[in-house]
């Protein structure tokens, strides 16, 4: 999946960069050889960081069983 579609970054390179260091939006865009165009895949990224540091909710999360819900 991708998270920036100007730039062609997707999920998995991000989440490589973070888990090597990356802990800010303009790192993980450095890392990558890029640089934010339109910044609407700023939040993404942002979330992304904050998922894989443990700082937040994560990303996706599952919806529930249906069998439970009725």
């Amino acid at each position: 999946m991708y998270v920036c579609n100007c730039k062609g970054l997707n999920e998995s390179r991000v989440r490589g960069v973070i888990r090597e260091g990356a802990r800010h939006v303009s790192t993980v865009f450095r890392e990558c050889g890029e640089s934010a165009q339109c910044a609407r895949c700023v939040p993404r990224i942002a979330a992304l960081i904050r998922a894989e540091r443990g700082d937040g909710p994560p990303v996706a999360c599952p919806l529930p069983d249906r069998a439970a819900v009725s």
